[in-house]
């Protein structure tokens, strides 16, 4: 596993996630504003985490890869 990717994925995720939740904890209407373009962010690193789990410690990310590891996985079981 490509545990340094995958960790900064994981620490990405939840420092935007904890932003989130300060913003609505503090001010619901400034969340609700924030609230898409941040969960799209959160999204973004939890699926990238996810992708690049057997990534290559050496590889370099191309635009390719970027979108295609940002996309919501498909061998997730979500039932």
């Amino acid at each position: 596993m490509n545990t340094r990717l995958v960790l900064f994925h994981l620490k990405e995720a939840q420092e935007e996630l904890n932003h989130l939740v300060d913003v609505f904890e503090h001010d619901p209407d400034e969340g609700q504003s924030e609230f898409e373009v941040r969960m799209q962010h959160l999204y973004h690193h939890l699926n990238s985490g996810w992708h690049s789990q057997d990534a290559p410690e050496n590889e370099r990310e191309t635009d390719k890869l970027f979108f295609k590891r940002r996309q919501f996985p498909s061998d997730i079981d979500m039932s």
